[in-house]
């Protein structure tokens, strides 16, 4: 689904009972995100965040991976007006970033693109260095697992035009 200079994510499917290879990753992170079904680890590391305890409110966790080489997130909220059309969003100048729709639908404005919504199952990606905006949509809850390289990445804006005033 994802592969560049510094994130890769891969679609796995299989049925009841089925097994992915035995792997070790010595100096990155990986994590799995199950959107039916259950899965079932082995050793000594099972962190895991229950999403539904995270929707139903009794569960607060939203950044469930953070260190120097990953960050994932969950934002999770109800629908909000589209923003105006002048509204780029922001750009990282050092990573790409992709995220998993879990519930409810996204609205995105990605540079180049017209403003679509994904819906939940959806994968959206956008390149390192490419203007973007993503915003909750519909009626009801929605989320995202917002993906990244790194955890301090650097949100780049458009500066205020001069006649603008600045905060």
């Amino acid at each position: 689904m994802v592969d560049d200079d510094t994130l890769h994510a891969d679609y796995v499917a299989m049925a009841p009972g089925g097994k992915t290879p035995r792997r070790m990753n010595t100096d990155t992170r990986e994590w799995w995100a199950v959107q039916d079904g259950q899965i079932r680890t082995e050793g000594g590391n099972k962190p895991y965040v229950d999403f539904n305890a995270v929707v139903a409110g009794t569960d607060r966790t939203r950044q469930f991976v953070n260190d120097a080489r990953a960050v994932a997130n969950i934002i999770l909220g109800r629908g909000i007006p589209p923003p105006p059309p002048t509204d780029k969003g922001h750009f990282h100048t050092e990573s790409s970033e992709f995220w998993f729709i879990l519930l409810g639908q996204i609205r995105y404005t990605i540079e180049g693109l017209p403003t679509f919504i994904a819906d939940q199952g959806d994968i959206v990606y956008v390149p390192k260095q490419r203007w973007h905006l993503a915003s909750l949509a519909g009626d009801g809850m929605s989320a995202r697992l917002a993906m990244n390289g790194y955890p301090d990445l650097a949100h780049s804006f458009e500066a205020p035009d001069s006649g603008e005033a600045t905060r």
